[in-house]
């Protein structure tokens, strides 16, 4: 399957605008990003890997929180830098 680029930049802005909870983030971007078959450049891939890695690791539950875990408002804060960032390159560079 692949992905058009902005579904995941409306799923980061439907988190930044709490109307999806972290959990919920994290139940459709985990999917999402691993059917994603396209090959895209690195600069895109970086970033929704970014993203990808800090909703994997998100843990909400402080007692089974690891070493690696990651915070809901840490989780928004890459969320929102990767939305930014992305919504840049989009626009600059028209990717799908």
């Amino acid at each position: 399957m692949t992905t058009d680029l902005r579904a995941y930049v409306v799923l980061l802005a439907a988190m930044l605008s709490r109307r999806l909870s972290p959990e919920e983030f994290q139940a459709v971007l985990v999917p999402l990003f691993k059917s994603d078959q396209l090959i895209r450049p690195p600069e895109i891939y970086n970033l929704l890997n970014e993203v990808f890695l800090a909703a994997e690791a998100y843990q909400p539950d402080p007692e089974l929180a690891g070493d690696y875990a990651v915070t809901g408002e840490e989780l928004y804060a890459i969320a929102d830098a990767v939305h930014s960032r992305l919504e840049e390159v989009v626009r600059d560079k028209h990717f799908d």
